[in-house]
């Protein structure tokens, strides 16, 4: 099995054995789903992890768990995320809670504190100081001190740099919506879920679904695909030079796009679809955008 991170930065996760397993075939980690989506669930009483040969450096984590044991057979602490082969990491404590808490800013579904229920899926955030320079990212048994996992690792989203308060609160909204932790209010709308600055890659088998919400980026290169699949219109906006690689999708009737000035369209080649295109200097080169609803001319009478 592998897991690779979706914001195409190479970091792909793969098996590592620490130990020979009692049974040939044993499973030591599967496929699972909550909430309509896979996890990778892990068997606690085996020792295995897997890591990333891509270093990555984190100030800001954000992982959604759902651990199910108080502890494993071989200690009281689990590893989620950390340095391979290092003692260095995200790591739950006796089934029930995270162990290191640092500077008080361990967050559990948003709120301040390290603890959470077992048996259920939880969002835990944590700020760094410093920056964590991880050169082998790993999950589960991460440290050679015999702590895997026991349960189902549902997403990790780790950033660079320290996020600020509403930014951070943001991102646990979107992922405690996403894993059914939190029932977001419909018609709610929320805006710029990401950084309005961030340089966003959709990877060839990602798939960005603003699902009604408003979204401001940086730039955009799309392998992948990009939609909207509620009935609510969302609307995009790119501020930069952003590309559509062959192969990908983009657009939806429910789409407005808006180009900031100077902004660039690169659509690869292809014919895309969307609600509405906007902008005082609107430049989309290189393909066809199709507008089903487009500002037509109209005629202004004053008396």
């Amino acid at each position: 099995m592998k897991w690779a991170d979706a914001d195409s930065k190479d970091i792909i996760f793969s098996n590592v054995n620490y130990q020979a397993l009692s049974t040939p075939n044993a499973a030591t980690y599967k496929t699972n789903h909550i909430n309509g989506l896979s996890t990778v669930y892990f068997d606690h009483s085996h020792i295995r992890y897997l890591a990333g040969g891509v270093p990555c450096s984190l100030r800001t984590y954000f992982g959604v768990v759902a651990h199910g044991h108080d502890a494993t057979p071989f200690g009281i602490l689990d590893g989620v995320f950390g340095q391979g082969g290092v003692d260095a990491g995200i790591r739950i404590y006796n089934g029930t809670s995270y162990s290191d808490p640092i500077a008080l800013t361990d967050r559990v579904n948003g709120d301040a504190g390290s603890a959470f229920a077992k048996g259920t899926p939880h969002l835990f955030s944590r700020v760094y100081p410093g920056n964590m320079k991880w050169d082998s990212p790993a999950l589960s048994d991460y440290s050679p001190h015999k702590r895997p996992m026991s349960g189902d690792i549902c997403e990790i989203v780790v950033y660079g740099r320290v996020l600020g308060e509403t930014e951070r609160s943001l991102v646990e909204d979107y992922l405690m919506a996403k894993w059914g932790l939190k029932n977001l209010p419909d018609p709610a709308k929320y805006a710029d879920v990401l950084p309005t600055g961030t340089d966003l890659t959709v990877a060839s088998a990602a798939t960005l679904d603003l699902n009604g919400n408003d979204q401001t980026l940086a730039s955009l290169d799309l392998s992948g695909t990009l939609t909207n699949s509620v009935e609510r219109v969302a609307t995009l906006t790119l501020s930069g030079v952003s590309f559509v690689r062959a192969g990908a999708s983009f657009g939806a009737p429910n789409l407005d796009l808006v180009l900031s000035d100077d902004a660039v369209l690169d659509l690869g080649g292809g014919t895309f679809t969307i609600r509405r295109l906007t902008g005082r200097r609107v430049q989309v080169i290189n393909g066809v955008l199709n507008e089903t609803k487009p500002l037509l001319d109209f005629l202004l009478i004053i008396r």
